[in-house]
C-alpha cells in the first residue's frame, strides 16, 4: 500500500518500585535507566496511529509489606492502521519483583492480545504482526514489599482501599485489616483478632525483621 506513512513509536514503560525501610515504594515514575519520562496520551495519539484505551493502575498487585511494592499501572493501545510490527522487551514474568525481611513478591508483568476479545497472552519477549483493531495490554510488574505485613498501619491499610490500590478482600487476606464497608472505617476489635489468626496460621513464628542500621 504506497499510501501508508511508516512511523515508530517507542515507549520505555517503568511505573513501580519496591518498598523501603522506611517508606512504600514509589509508583508513577519515570525509567531513571532511559531518562524518559511517561508520555503524553494526547501527543501519543496525535503522532501515531494508536489510540491508549487505558492507562490506570492496577489495585492489588503491589508486594505486601509493612511497606508495600509500588502500584503498578496497565496501559491498553490499539491500533488504527492496516500493520504494523509490534516488538516487545518486558521482564519480571518468571522471576517477580522480589520482597525483603518479611515482604512479599509483587505481582508479575503481562502482555496480553486483545483483552476484550479472544484474549491471549503473550510472551515477555516477542516480536509480531499487528493489525487494524487490535488492542495490545501491558501490565507492569508490582513493586517488592518490605517487612512483616501484619505490622502494616492499618490506617495505611485504610487509605490505599480509598484509593482503590487494595481491594477489601486483599486488606483483610494479606494485611488482616478488617474495614466496615458502610462506614469505611477500620474495624480496630475485628482487625486484632484477625492478625492473631493469621499469626497462629503462620506457626506463631514472626517474619524476621531488620532495622535500618542493619539494612
Amino acid at each position: 500500500d504506497d499510501d501508508r506513512k511508516p512511523f515508530i513509536f517507542v515507549d520505555f514503560a517503568c511505573g513501580s518500585w519496591g518498598g523501603r525501610p522506611w517508606a512504600d515504594g514509589v509508583q508513577g515514575n519515570s525509567n531513571m535507566f532511559a531518562n524518559m519520562a511517561s508520555q503524553s496520551i494526547e501527543l501519543i495519539e496525535a503522532e501515531n496511529p494508536l489510540q491508549v484505551l487505558s492507562y490506570e493502575l492496577i489495585p492489588d498487585r503491589a508486594g505486601i509489606g509493612e511497606y508495600r511494592g509500588g502500584v503498578p499501572y496497565r496501559r491498553d493501545y490499539r491500533f488504527l492502521e492496516k500493520e504494523a510490527v509490534l516488538q516487545v522487551r518486558s521482564d519480571r514474568r518468571r522471576v517477580r519483583p522480589y520482597g525483603l525481611y518479611g515482604g512479599r513478591p509483587g505481582k508479575p508483568s503481562c502482555n496480553i492480545l486483545n483483552p476484550d476479545r479472544n484474549a491471549q497472552v503473550l510472551d515477555s519477549k516477542l516480536t509480531m504482526t499487528l493489525y487494524q483493531g487490535d488492542v495490545f495490554r501491558h501490565e507492569l510488574p508490582g513493586g517488592g514489599g518490605w517487612g512483616d505485613p501484619l505490622k502494616r498501619d492499618p490506617q495505611k491499610v485504610l487509605k490505599d482501599v480509598r484509593n482503590e490500590f487494595v481491594s477489601l478482600e486483599c486488606a483483610a487476606t494479606d494485611y488482616g485489616v478488617v474495614i466496615d464497608d458502610a462506614t469505611w472505617q477500620v474495624d480496630e476489635a475485628a482487625t486484632t483478632l484477625l492478625r492473631e489468626a493469621h499469626r497462629e496460621k503462620r506457626g506463631g513464628e514472626p517474619l524476621p525483621t531488620v532495622t535500618w542500621e542493619d539494612a
